[in-house]
């Protein structure tokens, strides 16, 4: 089987499941979801929403977003419309733990299902992009939510 056809395993689906109710109950909703086209991604996304999270989301399923490394994960978040104020991004590592870490400023572990909040003063993504002034709010990793 190819890896972009490569369906999410068990701990993938309790770790995806977890986490779209973690978010639900911090209150946190995206606008629009950018989400790579994988299987596992998309059977992640599906699985964080069964339960409401995120269901007014517009998800833009991008190819791109596959096995991506950090600037072309920045160009989809460039290109997004100024009309969504809050957007997340769903991909693989290394690129996304590569991102995360070059958002922050320092070498952050980013397991699977991981996630990072994280804010900029921007008026607009692309201007985010091109500033790189973001301040990491949140770094949630399941089994560690799970184990408390």
């Amino acid at each position: 089987m190819a890896d972009h056809d490569r369906p999410l395993n068990r701990r993938g689906t309790k770790a995806a499941t977890f986490m779209g109710w973690w978010l639900k109950e911090q209150g946190l909703e995206p606008d629009v979801i950018l989400a790579s086209t994988a299987r596992r991604v998309q059977e992640t996304v599906h699985l964080m929403r069964q339960e409401g999270w995120a269901a007014d989301a517009v998800v833009l399923n991008e190819r791109r977003l596959y096995l991506a490394y950090p600037d072309t994960i920045l160009e989809c978040v460039a290109g997004l419309s100024t009309e969504w104020n809050t957007a997340m991004a769903v991909g693989h590592n290394p690129g996304m733990a590569d991102l995360v870490s070059t958002l922050a400023g320092q070498v952050i572990e980013f397991p699977t299902a991981a996630i990072a909040v994280f804010q900029s003063p921007a008026e607009d993504w692309c201007t985010a992009v091109r500033s790189n002034d973001w301040e990491l709010l949140h770094l949630w990793k399941p089994r560690e939510l799970e184990a408390s």
